[in-house]
């Protein structure tokens, strides 16, 4: 059985309106959305020029701008849509895939919640490395704490599975496409 294509998926109107909601609802997930906004602005660092790839509805691009430039890119038009509602600067429509940005366009890379839709994610690697500067680096999660991943059950709000990628499996797929991992964050 093949498995579903979630770009589809998070582009149904019904489903981006309800995201924020489901994901982030209530107590523990406005504090895994503190917890995260935090965590990623230490790791992005000095970076300038920031890509939020799989930004669907623009909640850590309004937390991570401020000096710097940020722009957020999804293939989801009504996730973007309901960004620029809220005033979300800087969106743009992108296929993780086949990125629309120039080479060496970033100075860093930010994929939250976005390797989890994909068991091989060679290619986005491949693209989020042609966009960065010689020097600049990516933050990639790999979604392993979440119970949603566990249970197959409660990926089906998911239109689908969830991969956990597990850190040291996703280490070796990001040393055969030539990264070079500088720190790891967590267990």
């Amino acid at each position: 059985m093949p498995i579903p294509d979630k770009r589809e998926y998070y582009s149904r109107s019904e489903v981006a309106e309800s995201y924020y909601h489901f994901s982030f609802g209530g107590q523990s997930g406005q504090w895994i959305e503190a917890r995260e906004a935090e965590l990623l602005l230490n790791l992005i660092g000095p970076a300038q020029a920031v890509l939020d790839l799989g930004c669907g509805e623009g909640r850590l691009i309004r937390r991570l701008s401020g000096r710097r430039r940020v722009v957020g890119g999804d293939v989801s038009l009504a996730m973007l849509q309901i960004a620029q509602r809220q005033g979300t600067p800087a969106v743009v429509g992108t296929d993780a895939f086949h990125l629309s940005f120039a080479d060496k366009s970033f100075d860093c890379v930010v994929c939250s919640r976005l390797f989890l839709h994909y068991a091989n994610p060679e290619i986005i690697l491949r693209e989020v490395g042609r966009v960065l500067i010689d020097d600049g680096w990516a933050v990639f999660d790999t979604f392993r704490w979440s119970p949603r991943t566990w249970l197959p059950i409660l990926s089906a709000s998911y239109d689908g599975p969830l991969f956990m990628n597990q850190p040291d499996r996703f280490q070796y797929q990001l040393a055969r496409e030539g990264w070079v991992v500088l720190a790891r964050k967590g267990r």
